[in-house]
C-alpha cells in the first residue's frame, strides 16, 4: 500500500514545571505518527529515553533536579521511520524549603465509561494527598495479569486491546514514595464487536530474537532485543526492583533498545521482554545481569587528582533564602560539578551543575539559618574534592497573616450550543490558580488552566445538546484543593449557524491499507461538524457516499477491491453547509496469495453477422466471470491458420481480407491468466462480388518501366517485326493473355528498420523503411504506462507516425507489423524511454505600481511561468545612487521606502533563477503629496489606570502618530501608533491624576500636530507590589520583583500557553503567534510563593497589515453547480462572503472560512447567468467585492462537451488555434491535420489550454485542423475549422521583375514524375543559404503555391499535383529575403492512358479487349499485339473516337503460347507559342511548374536513327507521359528530357538531340517522329501538324518531321554558332521539313537541315 501523507512535527514546549517535574507538549503539523519517543539526560548526565504512545500530545517528566537546565528532544514514530527531533529547553525550579505536611494520601473511587468493543476508559478520585503514580492491573484475554503504570497527577486512562463481550476487573494502585496504597476496583464487560468493523487480514506472527544487556552502570543497564520475524506493536518489559516489587515498562513498537534506571548498585536483575501485537503478548525472552559497584561509598571523599585541582568556594548575596555560590578551578576541566548540602529539615541535597559553570544560585533556604556547601568536581567517572565554604542566610522578614483558601460554589450560565460560561466563589484565602477539568464530545478528558484572579470561565468548542460535569480545582502552592462540581446541558445546534464561525477540516490521511480495507483518520482543525460525507468510488466505479457522525475522527472502510488505487474525499457537514473536501489517495494492498475462490468464468455462444464479400462481424456473449483476453482462429483463403487477438473487454470483432464466397469456420477461446477456455465456433460464408454485366475476374498486375526514379519491369526483347505504319504517340497499356488463364504472383514486400526521434516527455516520433513492395497498412503495437497493449493502425502510404499520451521518463518497445493483403509480416522493433517533465523556464510577468505616496511606492508583480528563487528589484534613490532591494522568491509585492516626494522613479525587477538573472524595467512617476490635517483628539473609556483615546485625520494619511504625556512620577512617556489605527489604549496610568496627551502625526521626516485633551483617571488604591503591563513592555511601580514574572495567554490553538520571565526583565518579545489574531496576554508577578495580579492587554497580530484580494474566477461548470476560486495577494483574512441570487432571483450568502481558495456553489439552475460577488472579512472590516460572471450549462449534456474552433494570427508558417469548452473539462486534447507531404500529424495538448500555435507549415497552404477533447478513456469531437497560411513575403511577382543583376542557379533537373508528384533538382553557387524558395502554379487555376526549402538541400518533391495540368515553376534562392537567382520552365504532365486493359472471351482466333478510357480528350487510339518471346510478327491498328471498348481483333489460329496487346493513346499537341526568355529583362517571365520526368543530359548522338539496329520486343506500360510543344528558352539551365521507352510500335529507334545537347530515345521506328529535346520549357516534338517550329539554344538546333503519314520523314538539325540574327532557313528532307534556328525570338542561329 502507498503510504499516506508524510507525518511531520511540529514545536514541543514545556510548561507546569516544578523543582522536580516539567510538563512537554508538543504539536504534529501533518499526519499521525504511531508513537512518540522523549530523550534527555538526567541529573547525573545519563541518557533517558522515555515512550510515549501515538495519541498522546502531552507528558509529565518527573524524578528531575531542582535548579538544573534539561534539553528534551521528541522524536515522532511512524512505521519503522524516526522522524525528528524538535526541542526544547526548561529550567527546573528550585527544591521547596519547606515540606508541608501532606496527610496520608487515600484513594477514592474507580468508574468505567466510554465502553467499547475493544477499549474502556478508566477514571478514578483521590480523597486526600498526592500519589507519584499509580498501577493498573488486570488479566487480558488470555488470563495473562496485565500491569499498566499510570503518571500521578492522571485521573483517567483509556485500556485499549481488550477483547469484546469479556468480562475485566481492574484493580488500581496508587504509590506513594516506596508504599503502595489501594486497590480500589471496579468490573465491567466490553461490547460486542460490530461485523462491519473486523479485519480478517492474513498476517505472519511474529516472534521475538534474543534479549541481550550492555552498558551496565551501577544505577541503569542498556537492554536490546532482536525481533526474527514480523512486526510488534509494542513491547513490555518486565523486572523487580531492589526491593523485589514487580516493575512494567512499555515500549513503542518502533525500539530496539532501552534504558532501564534508578537500580541498585551490586543486585542481579532478571528481565523479561514480552512483544504485544495486537490482543496478543508473545514471549517472554529474559536475561540477567548484574550493576556495577558504587562509585563514591557512603559520604567517603575521593582524592583530589593533581592534574585537576579545585580552587575556592566563596558564597556572596546572601538573602534570607537565597546564596550566590561561587568557585574557580585552578587547572583542567570539568565534566560537571556536585553541590551538596542539607536543607532546613537536615535531608541531604544534592545539585549538579554543567562543567563550565563557576556560580549558581541556592535558593528555598530557610532564614537565620547556618549552611555548609561541599562542591565536588566531576571528570568522567571521578569526582574530585570538596572544596568548602559556611554561610548563614539572612533574617526572615515578618509575614502577614495567612489563611488557608477554601473553594465556593460553581455554577453555569450563558449556555449555548457549543460554550458554557462558569463562574465561582472563594470562601477562604487566595489560590495561586484554578484548573477546570471536563470531558469533550469525544470522552477524551480536558484541562483548563484558570489564572488565580479569575472568578469566571468561557468554555468553548462543546458539543450542542450533550451534558457536561466540570470539576474546578483551586491551585495554592504545590496544594490541588477541591473539587466543586455542576452539571449542565448545551443548548440545541441552531438550524443556521451564525455568519462568522470558523470551520476548518484538517488533513485526511489513510493507513492500514489491506487488501479490502482502509482506515481512515482526520482533524477538525477549528469549530464542530454535525456529521462528515465521505465519497469515494467503489470497485465498479460507482459513486459511494458514506454519512459519518460528527463526533468521530476515524473510520474502517472494508469491502474495497484489492491492488485499487482509491480517492477518498471527506466533507463536513455544518446547518445546512458542506465544508471540503480534504483528500487522500490510497492503494489497497494485493489480494492474498491464497485468493478467494471466484467462479471460473465460461463463454456462451459466438455469432456472425453483417456478411459482405470480405468481411464478417463476430460477436459472443460471456456466460460467467471475466476474461483477460480473447483469440479467435481461423484459416484464410490460402488455408493458413490465421489467429487474432482481442482484447478481454469487447464482444465483437471485424474480421476483413476474407475471399468472396468462401466458407469459414471461426473458433473462439477465452483467455483467463494462462488458461485458454473454449472454443466456441461458428461457420459462415461470405457474399459474392459483383460487377455490372460481368464475371469478376483477377486483374493482372501491372508493371511500370523505369524512368524518372520509378521502378519497373521491362519485358524481354523480342525479334524485330515487321513495322507498322506510322502513328502518333500513344500511352502503352498491356496485358498478357494465355488460355488458360494464369495469375502472377507479385513480389512479397519486406519492412526496414523502425526508428524513435523527437522524443518528448509524452511522445515519440518513430519512422520506418520498407526495404522492397508496398503494404496496405502498419499495424504499431506497444503497452501504455499501465501495462494495456495497444494497437494503433497506421495507413499504407505512411512511414511516420507520432505517439503520443505516453508517460514521462518510461521504457516503451514498439512492434510495427506491415499488413499486405491477408497477412501481417515482421514486426521491426524499436525501444525508446521518453524523457523527464520538462519543467517550465521561470518567466516573469508585469511590473505594477500602486499605493503611491510621497515616500513610498507598492510594487506588485506576476510570474508567467515557474517558480524564483529569488527576485532583486533595483533603481537609484533621490541622490542617484543605485540601490539593490532582494527580496523572497515567494513574494509578488514589495514596499520601497524612503523615496524622495515629486520625483520619477525606474524600477528594475529581476527574477534569479539559479545563476540566472532574468526580468525588464518599468518607470513609475510618483505623484506628488497630498495636502494633511490632524482632527480632534478625544479620551473615552477612562478607569482608574487606563485611557482610550480617538482622534480623527481631516485630510491625507500618515504613516503613523505619536502620542506623548507624562506618567505619575512627572516622567515624559512617547507611544508610537501605527498611522492606520485611530484609537489607543492608554495603560499604567495613576488613579485620580489629570494627564494631557498630545498626539502628532508622522509623514515621512515631517511631525505635524500636535492635537490635545486632557482627562483625570478613576479612583482605586493600588496594592503593594503591582504591576502595569503595556503590550509586551510593563512597569513595576512599587516594591521589589525581582523573583520573577510569569506570561500567560492561548495560542492559535486556544492551548494555554505559560512563558515565566526574569524578575529583572521589563519586556518580553512573544513569538509565534498566528497572524490577524486577537491575543489576551496575562502578567503575573512572582514574589516568594505569591503571585501577584494579572495585569492584561489585548493586541493583534499583524495588525495594519495589508489586505488585498485577487481575482474571482469560475470551473468546472455544469448545469447545477460551479467551482470558484480566488487568491489572496495580500494579507490574511478571517473568513470570505460569497454573495449572489439564487434562479429565484433571491439573494444569496454563504460564508466561507478564511483558509480556503476554492469553493462549489450547488444547486444552481441550468443555462442561467449568475453573477458572483466576494467579500474578504477581516476583523470588523469587510473588504471587496471582486466578482465574475458565469453560465451554467444544459442538463442533457452529461461529461464535457466541445464548442468551437476558430483561427487567428495565420502568417505565412504558422496558425493559431483557440476553442472553447461548452461544458465539463477534459484531461487533455489531441490536433490533428496533414503536413506539407500529406503525412498524419498529431498534437497532444493538455486540458488547460485553450490556444495553441501550429508552426512549421508551408505558406499559401490549407490546412484542415481537427481538435479532440480527451476524457477518461474516450475521444470526442472533433470540431474543426481550416485556414490558409499566408504568402511568403520573400518572393512576389514584382520581386521577379527585379532588375538586380540575379546570381545564377546552375542545372534545374525534373526527375521522379509520376501523375501527381515530381522532384526538382538544381545547383546553387558555393555558400550558405537560409532558404530556397519554389514557386509553382497551375496555368490558369488559382493563385501561386509557395514551397520554402532549407539552404542546406538542392531537390524537393512537389505532391498533390493534377493530372493532364501543365505548371509554371520558379526556382528562388534568397539569404536575408534578397533574390539571387530565377529560373522559368513551362512544362505539361499529361493524365495516364487509358487502363484496366484485359482480354476475355478468348477464343482460338479472336480476344475480346476491355480498358478504361483517360480522363482527358483522346483523337485515337492505338492498338498494337503480337506473339510474346521474341516471336516474329504482329499487328497494329488504329481507331478514332468514338471508339467501343471492347475490340475484337482476328488472331492467328493456334498461336498457343499467348499474346501481348500494348494500347497507347494520341492525345492533341498544344498550339504553339513564342518563347518569352531572358530572366534578366525587365518583363516579368512567367512563373514556373513541374511536373515532367527528366535525367542527367547525356552524350551528344550524331547517328541517323535508321543507323541503329532496331530494338525488338514488347513493353507493358500502365502509365504515359507525353511532352506537349511548348516554347523553352536558355536560361542558363539545362533541362534534360527523360528517356523514352524502347519502340513500341515495331521495334524502330530514333535519336533527336536537345538544346542542351542529350541524347534522347524517340518513340518512332519507321516512319516515327523524333522528338525533340526540351530546355526549359521544352515541349514534345511531333509530326502530327506543321507549325510546331521549336527553337533551340546551344551547339545544336532541334530537328522536327513533318509528314506523319505512310513516308518516312527524319530530318536533324546541325550544328550553328550563336547569332542575334535570323536563322537560315530549313531544308526540305523527304518530304520532312526541317526548321533551323528558330525566328526573331530565340536570338540564335540555327543548324542547317
Amino acid at each position: 500500500a502507498e503510504p499516506g501523507t508524510q507525518p511531520s512535527l511540529g514545536e514541543l514546549s514545556a510548561s507546569d514545571v516544578t523543582h522536580d517535574s516539567a510538563l512537554l507538549s508538543w504539536t504534529v503539523q501533518a499526519g499521525d505518527f504511531d508513537s512518540f519517543l522523549l530523550q534527555y539526560k538526567d541529573a547525573e548526565g545519563k541518557p533517558q529515553a522515555l515512550p510515549v504512545d501515538g495519541g498522546s500530545s502531552t507528558v509529565t517528566v518527573t524524578n528531575l533536579a531542582p535548579s538544573r537546565r534539561y534539553k528534551f528532544n521528541l522524536y515522532g514514530i511512524s512505521g519503522r521511520k524516526r522522524l525528528g527531533p524538535v526541542s526544547t529547553d526548561t529550567v527546573t525550579a528550585t527544591a521547596p524549603t519547606e515540606a508541608v505536611p501532606t496527610a496520608q494520601p487515600s484513594l477514592g473511587e474507580l468508574s468505567a465509561s466510554d465502553i467499547t468493543h475493544n477499549s474502556i476508559l478508566l477514571s478514578w478520585t483521590v480523597q486526600a494527598g498526592d500519589f507519584d503514580s499509580f498501577l493498573l492491573q488486570y488479566k487480558d484475554a488470555e488470563g495473562k495479569p496485565q500491569a499498566l503504570p499510570v503518571d500521578g497527577g492522571s485521573r483517567v486512562v483509556t485500556v485499549t486491546n481488550l477483547a469484546p463481550s469479556r468480562r475485566y476487573k481492574f484493580n488500581l494502585y496508587g504509590i506513594s514514595g516506596h508504599k503502595r496504597l489501594g486497590p480500589i476496583s471496579t468490573d465491567t464487560i466490553t461490547a460486542p464487536q460490530d461485523p462491519m468493523q473486523r479485519e480478517e487480514e492474513i498476517t505472519a506472527e511474529p516472534s521475538l530474537g534474543e534479549l541481550s544487556a550492555s552498558d551496565i552502570t551501577h544505577d541503569s543497564i542498556l537492554l536490546s532485543w532482536t525481533v526474527q520475524a514480523g512486526d510488534f506493536d509494542s513491547f513490555l518489559l518486565q523486572y523487580k526492583d531492589a526491593e523485589g516489587k514487580p516493575q512494567a515498562l512499555p515500549v513503542d513498537g518502533g525500539s530496539r533498545t532501552v534504558t532501564v534506571t534508578n537500580l541498585a548498585p551490586s543486585h542481579r536483575y532478571n528481565f523479561k521482554f514480552y512483544g504485544v501485537s495486537g490482543r496478543k503478548r508473545l514471549g517472554p525472552i529474559s536475561t540477567n545481569a548484574v550493576t556495577g559497584q558504587c562509585p563514591l561509598a557512603g559520604n567517603n571523599q575521593a582524592p583530589e587528582e593533581p592534574g585537576k585541582p579545585l580552587g575556592e568556594l566563596s558564597a556572596s548575596n546572601v538573602t534570607r533564602d537565597s546564596i550566590l555560590l561561587s568557585w574557580t578551578v585552578q587547572a583542567g576541566d570539568f565534566d560537571s560539578f556536585l553541590l551538596q548540602y542539607k536543607d532546613k529539615e537536615g535531608k541531604p541535597q544534592a545539585l549538579p551543575m554543567e562543567g563550565g559553570s563557576r556560580t549558581v544560585t541556592i535558593t528555598n533556604l530557610a532564614p537565620s539559618r547556618r549552611y555548609k556547601f561541599n562542591l565536588y568536581g566531576v571528570s568522567g567517572r571521578k569526582r574530585l574534592g570538596p572544596i568548602s565554604t559556611d554561610t548563614v542566610t539572612g533574617q526572615r522578614l515578618s509575614p502577614l497573616g495567612e489563611e488557608e483558601p477554601s473553594l465556593g460554589e460553581l455554577s453555569a450560565s450563558d449556555v449555548t450550543h457549543n460554550s458554557i460560561l462558569l463562574s465561582w466563589t472563594i470562601q477562604a484565602g487566595d489560590f495561586d490558580s484554578f484548573l477546570l477539568q471536563y470531558k469533550d464530545a469525544e470522552g477524551k478528558p480536558q484541562a483548563l488552566p484558570v489564572d488565580g484572579g479569575s472568578r469566571t470561565v468561557t468554555v468553548t468548542n462543546l458539543a450542542p445538546s450533550r451534558r457536561y460535569k466540570f470539576n474546578l480545582y483551586g491551585i495554592s502552592g504545590r496544594k490541588r484543593l477541591g473539587p466543586i462540581s455542576t452539571d449542565t446541558v448545551t443548548a440545541v445546534a441552531p438550524r443556521e449557524e451564525a455568519v462568522g464561525m470558523q470551520l476548518r477540516l484538517g488533513e485526511l490521511s489513510a493507513a492500514n491499507a489491506g487488501h479490502d480495507s482502509i482506515d481512515l483518520s482526520w482533524t477538525v482543525e477549528e469549530g464542530t461538524f454535525d456529521s462528515f460525507i465521505l465519497q469515494y468510488r467503489d470497485a465498479e466505479g460507482n459513486p459511494r457516499a458514506l454519512p459519518v457522525d460528527g463526533a468521530l475522527r476515524s473510520l474502517h472502510l472494508h469491502d474495497l477491491a484489492p491492488s485499487r488505487r482509491y480517492k477518498f474525499n471527506l466533507y463536513g457537514i455544518s446547518g445546512r453547509k458542506r465544508l471540503g473536501p480534504v483528500s487522500t489517495n490510497a492503494v489497497t494492498a494485493a489480494a492474498p496469495t491464497e485468493a478467494v475462490p471466484t467462479a471460473q468464468p465460461s463463454l456462451g455462444e459466438l455469432s456472425a453477422s453483417n456478411l459482405t464479400h470480405d468481411s464478417i462481424l463476430l460477436s459472443w456473449t460471456v456466460q460467467a466471470g471475466d476474461f483477460d483476453s480473447f483469440l479467435l482462429q481461423y484459416k484464410d483463403a490460402e488455408g493458413k491458420p490465421q489467429a487474432l487477438p482481442v482484447e478481454g473487454g469487447s464482444r465483437t470483432v471485424t474480421v476483413t481480407n476474407l475471399a468472396p464466397s468462401r466458407r469459414y469456420k471461426f473458433n473462439l477461446y477465452g483467455v483467463s491468466g494462462r488458461k485458454r477456455l473454449g472454443p466456441i465456433s461458428t461457420d459462415a460464408v461470405t457474399g459474392q462480388q459483383q460487377l455490372p454485366g460481368h464475371q469478376p475476374l483477377p486483374l493482372v498486375p501491372c508493371f511500370a518501366v523505369q524512368c524518372g526514379g520509378n521502378i519497373g519491369h521491362p519485358a524481354a526483347p523480342q525479334k524485330e517485326a515487321p513495322p507498322p505504319p506510322p502513328t502518333a504517340p500513344f500511352t502503352p497499356l498491356s496485358v498478357p493473355t494465355t488460355a488458360p488463364w494464369k495469375e502472377k504472383p507479385a513480389p512479397q514486400p519486406s519492412l526496414g528498420e523502425l526508428s524513435a526521434s523527437d522524443v518528448t516527455h509524452d511522445s515519440i516520433r518513430l519512422s520506418w523503411t520498407i526495404h522492397a513492395g508496398d503494404f496496405n497498412s502498419f499495424l504499431l503495437q506497444y503497452k501504455d504506462a499501465e501495462g494495456k497493449t495497444q494497437a494503433l493502425p497506421v495507413e499504407g502510404g505512411s512511414r511516420t507516425v507520432t505517439v503520443t499520451n505516453l508517460a514521462p521518463s518510461r521504457r516503451y518497445k514498439f512492434n510495427l507489423y506491415g499488413i499486405y493483403g491477408r497477412k501481417r509480416l515482421g514486426p521491426i522493433s524499436t525501444d525508446a524511454i521518453t524523457e523527464e517533465v520538462p519543467t517550465a523556464q521561470p518567466s516573469l510577468g508585469e511590473l505594477s505600481a500602486s499605493d503611491v505616496t510621497h515616500d513610498s511606492i507598492l510594487l506588485s508583480w506576476t510570474v508567467q511561468a515557474g517558480d524564483f528563487d529569488s527576485f532583486l528589484l533595483q533603481y537609484k534613490d533621490a541622490e542617484g545612487k543605485p540601490q539593490a532591494l532582494p527580496v523572497d522568491g515567494g513574494s509578488r509585492t514589495v514596499t520601497v521606502t524612503n523615496l524622495a516626494p515629486s520625483r520619477r522613479y525606474k524600477f528594475n525587477l529581476y527574477g534569479i533563477s539559479g545563476r540566472k538573472r532574468l526580468g525588464w524595467p518599468v518607470a513609475l512617476c510618483p505623484p506628488d503629496a497630498r495636502p494633511l490635517r490632524l482632527g480632534e483628539l478625544s479620551a473615552s473609556n477612562v478607569t482608574r489606570d487606563s485611557a482610550l483615546l480617538s482622534w480623527t485625520v481631516e485630510e491625507g494619511t500618515f504613516d503613523s502618530f505619536i502620542l506623548q504625556y507624562k506618567d505619575a512620577e512627572g516622567k515624559p512617556q512617547v507611544l508610537p501608533v501605527d498611522g492606520g489605527s485611530r484609537t489607543v489604549t492608554v495603560t499604567n496610568l495613576a488613579p485620580s491624576r489629570r494627564y494631557k496627551f498630545n498626539l502628532y502625526g508622522i509623514s515621512g521626516r515631517k511631525r505635524l500636530g500636535p492635537v490635545s485633551t486632557d482627562t483625570i483617571t478613576g479612583q482605586r488604591l493600588l496594592p503593594e507590589h503591582q504591576t502595569v503591563l503595556a503590550a509586551s513592555s510593563w512597569t513595576v511601580q512599587a516594591g521589589e520583583l525581582r523573583d520573577s514574572f510569569l506570561l500567560q495567554y492561548k495560542d492559535a490553538e486556544g492551548k494555554p500557553q505559560a512563558l515565566p520571565v526574569d524578575g529583572g526583565s521589563r519586556t518580553v518579545t512573544i513569538t509565534n503567534l498566528a497572524p490577524s489574531r486577537r491575543y489576551k496576554f496575562n502578567l503575573y508577578g512572582i514574589s516568594g510563593r505569591k503571585r501577584l495580579g494579572p495585569i492584561s492587554t489585548d493586541t493583534e497580530e499583524g495588525a495594519g497589515m495589508q489586505l488585498r484580494l485577487g481575482p474571482l474566477s469560475a470551473s468546472d461548470i455544469t448545469h447545477d453547480s460551479l467551482n470558484l476560486s480566488w487568491t489572496v495577494e495580500e494579507g490574511t483574512f478571517d473568513s470570505f462572503i460569497l454573495q449572489y441570487r439564487d434562479a429565484d432571483g433571491k439573494p444569496q450568502v454563504l460564508p466561507v472560512d478564511g483558509g480556503s481558495r476554492t469553493v462549489t456553489v450547488t444547486s444552481l439552475a441550468p443555462s442561467r447567468r449568475y453573477k458572483f460577488n466576494l467579500y474578504g472579512i477581516s476583523g470588523r472590516k469587510r473588504l471587496g467585492p471582486v466578482s465574475t460572471d458565469t453560465v451554467t450549462g444544459q442538463p442533457a449534456g452529461r461529461g464535457p462537451k466541445l464548442g468551437e474552433l476558430s483561427t487567428s494570427e495565420v502568417t505565412k508558417d504558422s496558425v493559431r488555434l483557440s476553442w472553447t469548452v461548452q461544458a465539463g473539462a477534459f484531461d487533455s486534447f489531441l490536433l490533428q491535420y496533414r503536413d506539407a507531404e500529406g503525412k498524419p500529424q498529431a498534437l497532444p495538448v493538455d486540458g488547460g489550454s485553450r490556444t495553441l500555435v501550429v508552426s512549421d507549415l508551408l505558406p499559401s497552404r490549407k490546412y484542415k485542423f481537427n481538435l479532440y477533447g480527451i476524457s477518461g478513456h474516450k475521444r470526442l469531437g472533433p470540431i474543426s475549422t481550416d485556414a490558409v497560411t499566408g504568402q511568403c513575403r520573400g518572393l512576389t511577382l514584382s520581386t521577379l521583375s527585379s532588375s538586380v543583376t540575379p546570381a545564377r542557379l546552375e542545372q534545374l533537373l525534373v526527375s521522379e514524375v509520376t501523375p501527381t508528384s515530381l522532384r526538382l533538382r538544381w545547383d546553387a553557387p558555393e555558400g550558405d543559404f537560409d532558404t530556397f524558395l519554389i514557386r509553382y502554379r497551375a496555368e490558369g487555376r488559382g493563385p501561386a503555391q509557395e514551397v520554402p526549402v532549407p539552404g542546406a538541400q538542392r531537390s524537393a518533391v512537389l505532391r498533390g499535383l493534377r493530372p493532364g495540368t501543365e505548371y509554371d515553376l520558379a526556382v528562388s534562392l534568397g539569404p536575408l529575403g534578397g533574390l539571387l537567382s530565377l529560373t522559368l520552365c513551362a512544362l505539361s504532365a499529361v493524365p495516364d492512358g487509358p487502363s484496366d486493359l484485359r482480354a476475355v472471351n478468348i477464343a482460338d482466333t479472336s480476344a475480346l479487349l476491355r480498358w478504361r478510357p483517360p480522363r482527358a480528350p483522346v483523337q485515337s487510339y492505338k492498338l498494337s499485339y503480337g506473339p510474346p518471346q521474341g516471336e516474329r510478327g504482329g499487328r497494329a491498328g488504329q481507331h478514332s473516337p468514338p471508339l467501343p471498348r471492347r475490340v475484337a481483333p482476328a488472331l492467328a489460329p493456334g498461336s498457343g503460347g499467348g499474346i501481348s496487346w500494348a494500347l497507347g493513346c494520341r492525345v492533341p499537341a498544344a498550339p504553339v507559342a513564342p518563347a518569352r526568355l531572358a530572366p534578366s529583362a525587365s518583363r516579368a517571365p512567367r512563373p514556373p511548374h513541374p511536373l515532367t520526368p527528366s535525367s542527367p543530359p547525356g552524350p551528344r548522338d550524331t547517328a541517323a536513327p535508321r543507323d541503329r539496329p532496331s530494338t525488338p520486343g514488347w513493353l507493358r506500360l500502365d502509365t504515359c507521359v507525353v511532352l506537349s510543344q511548348r516554347p523553352c528558352g536558355d536560361g542558363g539551365a539545362t533541362a534534360a528530357p527523360p528517356p523514352a521507352p524502347p519502340s513500341h510500335r515495331y521495334g524502330g529507334r530514333g535519336t533527336a538531340n536537345a538544346g542542351g545537347g542529350g541524347e534522347r530515345v524517340a518513340v518512332a521506328g519507321r516512319g516515327g517522329e523524333a522528338v525533340g529535346g526540351w530546355g526549359r520549357r521544352s515541349g514534345a516534338a511531333g509530326g502530327s501538324r506543321r507549325g510546331g517550329d521549336q527553337c533551340g539554344g546551344g551547339r545544336s538546333g532541334v530537328a522536327r518531321g513533318r509528314g506523319w503519314r505512310q513516308q518516312e520523314s527524319r530530318a536533324r538539325g546541325r550544328s550553328g554558332g550563336a547569332g542575334s540574327g535570323r536563322g537560315r532557313s530549313g531544308t526540305k528532307v523527304e518530304g520532312g521539313e526541317a526548321v533551323g534556328g528558330g525566328g526573331k525570338e530565340c536570338g540564335m542561329e540555327g543548324g542547317r537541315a
